[in-house]
């Protein structure tokens, strides 16, 4: 092989090496685009009218079984007990919320049974927060960026036939004001590996976990005509509602 022919041989070695670089990398910023749009969290704003109404159903009636709620949230307010979820129409009636108390700590409340909380948390700094809520037997656990921060009994049968409302409480309850993304809902207790798919390294996800019982779900931008969808595919469309909130509400610090 003469000089020019090795020269020759050797560029289109680095030519060609140079070209499945380039492939690799386009290829490695095309899957990583993909992974982040499948990860983005795509929230929704409510500003004390507004709420997603789901009618009930009775796989969304918990009763005494196990179940877990994952939501990502969002807010700054000052108000001091908030409602992220809620299960009834009466602030005095059966049903159950998932919220926070004036300290700061998540809470799920149930009328006349055991009310557990977590830890105090600092969430309400404008900045994304994951939140899940697990009974598995008699015990509810609290876990807020993938970190447990609290459990407590919860020996109630929570059976009640209302509406779950996203945002917004009762009529006249504890609204939301902030935003909300990524819920989703389970049958099941989920275990803490399954927990840390659902934080997904803080970027959220988009689906159920792998092993199922996810009974309902909802991306946001999963909307039309004043509906949000249920991506688990059971059919617990939400519908978008606009009430007005009384001046009594608005000034709950």
């Amino acid at each position: 092989m003469t000089r020019s022919q090795k020269v020759a041989l050797a560029c289109g070695s680095v030519t060609a090496f140079l070209l499945i670089g380039v492939g690799v990398g386009v290829l490695s910023f095309l899957l990583g685009a993909d992974r982040a749009k499948k990860s983005a969290l795509a929230p929704m704003r409510f500003d004390l009218s507004n709420r997603i109404e789901i009618l009930n159903h009775p796989a969304l009636q918990f009763r005494r079984g196990p179940f877990s709620i994952s939501m990502w949230l969002r807010t700054t307010t000052k108000r001091k007990y908030i409602v992220f979820m809620g299960k009834r129409i009466n602030g005095m009636g059966d049903g159950w919320v998932v919220g926070a108390n004036d300290e700061n700590a998540f809470s799920f409340y149930s009328a006349g049974c055991a009310s557990p909380a977590s830890s105090p948390q600092s969430f309400r700094d404008g900045q994304w927060h994951h939140l899940v809520v697990t009974r598995n037997n008699q015990t509810m656990t609290f876990y807020c960026d993938n970190q447990n921060v609290g459990s407590g009994p919860d020996t109630c049968d929570h059976n009640e036939v209302h509406p779950l409302r996203l945002g917004m409480d009762a009529d006249q309850g504890w609204h939301f004001e902030g935003e909300l993304a990524e819920v989703h809902i389970y049958n099941r207790a989920l275990s803490d590996p399954e927990i840390a798919l659902e934080w997904n390294d803080g970027k959220g996800r988009k689906t159920g976990v792998p092993a199922g019982g996810l009974a309902a779900g909802y991306h946001f931008e999963d909307s039309s005509g004043g509906h949000v969808f249920d991506f688990s595919g059971n059919g617990h469309t939400g519908r978008i509602i606009r009430s007005a909130a009384t001046a009594a509400e608005n000034s709950q610090p």
